[in-house]
């Protein structure tokens, strides 16, 4: 591969000093070569250039890693040949037909020898991290849409592929030893970004093998699809179910069915099938899949028909059941506590909308306070309601200790959520005081702990919201680990 790099044309090398989206695999690549020093040899990205021209990027797709984040990241499993992504090379095999000019140019600001960082290594990080904090959002997007676009991904995966980066540029460029000794950039590697390679390595949702479970029928994946004038496109008539199945068995399924009726009462339309016929939906959507662990994400819509207005009572109802499969909704934030920020968007008086329904034009604010959370580095979102009180996660119920006592919002204008009371009787059972109560935002600074609960989220820790700090303390791992056995049971 490093014949192939020294094929390219110096052209090539010096464009890599231009252009957001070059500084950004440039920032990410440095930080990596920070971590591992080698005595007495230099490391050299090997895929440093991605992108940054078409032969360079395809002798090493022909040659490199395959998977994607692979290709940014270098390869993370053969560390005895490739360390983080960067190959090993004598001092005295460096200074051949590797080191023209215009490479040396580039060299300066990304290799290391010794233990000794290169010249203006630390400058080459500033326009990255420029980006990363979310100062300029356009350009950063603009940025990392075209990155994905070369490493073949579509879209759909920006936010998380942006979120990932960041995670892992600030894990990888941490001063902290501690934590460097505790694990390997290969192990943060896989970590961080296990949950990226499992949507990126599956295309887009629209674009799978496999069956939906719709209408009573089981369908291709790709084409199970509605008419562009269905009234849940237009007027948000829908309602859904987010589950989750452990060893072929749906966590709570009865449950969530019951609440999908429910939710569909609450926004005015009856669904055509029962609880029973909705279980069996369930199943027979896991068993087209061959998934014995998986998310299970059942709904229900006003369709096309005789109304086009915002009434619909005239058009039928329709229901589908996809099921696929899907790591941590936060990626590694179990192993150190998510990050929140604090949305601006406020959850609504359960007088201005049906806030025990889990209908999707209530995740409309959720949707644009994680966008803005994500673009600030952040997991996902706190939001507040309507009167300031805490709230909710935009997808997920919300858990903090003080004391040894439990505190969590009165679940008064947002979804009381399955999970959040299944972690709360889990809690009574163990003598643990809960509180449910009205929270005000200066009691955050208080709180010792804190967590999330959802079934995505399943029981995640909190490390962060807005300037608030959380530890991962023993009662959020111990109710974390309580509940991995529970819905295994």
């Amino acid at each position: 591969m490093l014949k192939n790099c020294a094929k390219a044309s110096d052209g090539i090398w010096a464009r890599l000093t231009e252009g957001r989206a070059h500084a950004l695999t440039l920032g990410v690549r440095q930080r990596a070569l920070q971590l591992t020093p080698l005595g007495g040899q230099v490391q050299m990205t090997l895929t440093l250039v991605l992108g940054a021209d078409s032969r360079l990027n395809q002798a090493i797709r022909l040659q490199g890693p395959k998977h994607p984040v692979e290709r940014l990241l270098g390869h993370a499993q053969n560390v005895e040949q490739v360390v983080d992504g960067c190959a090993r090379c004598a001092v005295d095999k460096v200074d051949g037909p590797m080191m023209r000019a215009p490479i040396a140019m580039i060299l300066k600001d990304t290799v290391r020898i010794g233990r000794k960082p290169a010249i203006g290594e630390k400058h080459r990080l500033d326009p990255f991290a420029q980006l990363l904090i979310g100062q300029k959002k356009q350009a950063l997007t603009t940025a990392g849409s075209g990155l994905i676009h070369r490493l073949g991904l579509s879209d759909h995966v920006l936010p998380d592929f942006m979120s990932v980066l960041l995670t892992f540029q600030e894990r990888i460029g941490s001063d902290s030893h501690e934590m460097r000794n505790k694990m390997s950039v290969p192990d943060l590697y896989r970590a961080t970004f296990a949950n990226l390679e499992e949507r990126t390595m599956a295309g887009g949702y629209d674009d799978r093998d496999g069956k939906i479970w719709m209408d009573g029928a089981l369908v291709d994946w790709r084409e199970a699809n509605v008419h562009i004038l269905t009234h849940a496109m237009h007027y948000a008539s829908s309602v859904f179910e987010g589950e989750r199945c452990y060893s072929g068995k749906i966590f709570k399924s009865r449950e969530h069915s019951e609440r999908l009726i429910q939710s569909g009462k609450l926004i005015d339309f009856d669904l055509p099938y029962t609880v029973d016929e909705i279980e069996a939906a369930k199943q027979a959507a896991l068993e087209a899949n061959g998934l014995q662990d998986a998310y299970v994400r059942a709904l229900a819509w006003r369709g096309a028909g005789e109304d086009m207005g915002v009434a619909s009572a005239r058009n039928p109802v329709h229901m589908a059941v996809a099921v696929w499969e899907w790591g941590n909704y936060y990626g590694d934030a179990k192993m150190k506590g998510a990050k929140l920020d604090i949305a601006k968007w406020k959850r609504p008086s359960p007088e201005t909308a049906p806030s025990q329904a889990k209908a999707a034009g209530l995740y409309m604010i959720a949707t644009m306070s994680k966008h803005a959370a994500e673009a600030k580095g952040c997991s996902d979102a706190m939001m507040f309601d309507y009167r300031g009180y805490v709230a909710e996660a935009t997808g997920a119920n919300i858990f903090f200790v003080k004391d040894g006592e439990v505190h969590t919002p009165k679940a008064d204008a947002f979804l009381n959520g399955i999970t959040r009371q299944t972690v709360i009787g889990m809690l009574q059972d163990k003598g643990i005081t809960v509180h449910e109560r009205v929270i005000m935002p200066e009691e955050l600074e208080g709180f010792q702990q804190c967590w999330l609960t959802g079934t995505a989220a399943e029981v995640t820790p909190v490390g962060e919201i807005g300037d608030y700090n959380f530890e991962v303390g023993a009662l959020t791992r111990e109710i974390a680990e309580d509940y991995e056995k529970l819905v295994r049971t």
